[in-house]
């Protein structure tokens, strides 16, 4: 049984709070990997300017490939990341993916309440839209169709399907 899963979703904040929420209930770990990548390589800037891109490619996916290696997490990243280099076949290898999926109108309604909202979110539309979920769909042992739930029922309906998938 891999130890790790991977929460993906097309809303960050939503899908940030469901998996804080889940790594809670399951006494697991949460990381964010954007978030520890900008905490490591603190101003993406500074070091694109003085070291260049390649240099900060290079250390981006160290850290991905380290927090892969953790244990008991559930981790979290955003679509850009997940489908940089190997980065997809890499989870697959070390996390069980579950993908919260959204339908369009939750996902606007989520991201108006947004204060920080990721330019690729903001303008995404209907078609792109469902262009990321068939994406993210493929990537996905476990799907979770959510609509208006609050979020313990939602962390529990992930959790009720992971417990089927590994029939427990």
């Amino acid at each position: 049984m891999i130890s790790n899963i991977t929460l993906l979703a097309l809303n960050s904040s939503f899908k940030k709070e469901i998996a804080k929420g889940l790594a809670d209930s399951l006494d697991m770990f949460y990381a964010d990997v954007n978030d520890l990548i900008k905490f490591d390589l603190e101003d993406m800037n500074k070091v694109i300017s003085s070291a260049g891109v390649e240099y900060y490619k290079r250390e981006e996916q160290k850290i991905f490939q380290s927090i892969c290696n953790y244990e008991n997490t559930v981790i979290t990243l955003d679509f850009q990341t997940l489908n940089e280099n190997q980065n997809i076949e890499i989870l697959k290898k070390t996390s069980l993916i579950i993908f919260v999926k959204l339908d369009y109108n939750l996902f606007k309604l989520k991201l108006n309440e947004e204060k920080n909202k990721s330019a690729y979110e903001k303008d995404m539309d209907l078609l792109v839209f469902e262009e990321r979920n068939k994406i993210l769909e493929n990537y996905a042992n476990i799907v979770v169709k959510v609509n208006e739930k609050n979020q313990n029922q939602i962390i529990s309906l992930i959790t009720s399907k992971i417990q089927k998938y590994y029939k427990v």
